[in-house]
C-alpha cells in the first residue's frame, strides 16, 4: 500500500498526516468502509458529515475517505427521512371567502401597552373581511 503523499509507516504503524501533525490510525480496505461509516454513524446517533468526520479521522484511514463519508452522510434513509419530509402532506392554502358583511370577522388584541389609555393596556381590533371595516374598542380590563 503506497501511502507516501498522505502518511508515513514507522514499525508497522501509519501515521496519517493531517495539516500540522501525525496521528496513528487503523487503515480500512474498501470492502469494509460502507460497514465502518455505518456502525460509527449509528454509534454516534446519527450525526451529521462534520461531527462524523471529526470522529472517524482520528481512528480511521482510507482512500477517498471524505468523498465517501460525504455520500454515505447524504444517503442514510435514517437521517433523510427527518431531513426532508415528503411533500405532498400538507393540504394546499385556500382563500376565505366572505359574500356577506360579517360573515367572517378577524379579532385580534394589540399590547400590553403602557396604560395610558384610560387605564386599559390592551386595544381589541375587529376587522370585517367583505368591508374591510375595522373598529377597535377598549376591553374590560384583562
Amino acid at each position: 500500500m503506497d501511502v507516501v503523499d498522505q502518511g508515513k509507516m514507522e514499525e508497522g504503524v501509519l501515521f496519517v498526516n493531517y495539516g500540522s501533525h501525525y496521528t496513528s490510525c487503523v487503515v480500512i480496505p474498501q470492502a469494509l468502509v460502507k460497514e465502518v461509516l455505518q456502525d460509527l454513524h449509528t454509534d454516534l446517533g446519527q450525526v451529521g458529515i462534520s461531527k462524523l468526520k471529526a470522529v472517524a479521522r482520528q481512528l480511521f484511514w482510507w482512500a477517498h475517505f471524505y468523498r465517501h463519508l460525504v455520500t454515505f452522510c447524504n444517503t442514510c434513509e435514517f437521517c433523510s427521512s427527518f431531513k426532508n419530509p415528503p411533500h405532498g402532506l400538507r393540504a394546499p392554502l385556500q382563500a376565505l371567502v366572505a359574500w356577506y358583511p360579517n360573515e367572517l370577522v378577524d379579532m385580534d388584541i394589540i399590547g400590553p401597552l403602557p396604560g395610558i389609555l384610560m387605564n386599559h393596556r390592551y386595544i381589541l381590533v375587529l376587522a370585517d373581511h367583505l368591508t374591510k371595516w375595522c373598529t377597535t374598542t377598549l376591553p374590560p380590563h384583562l
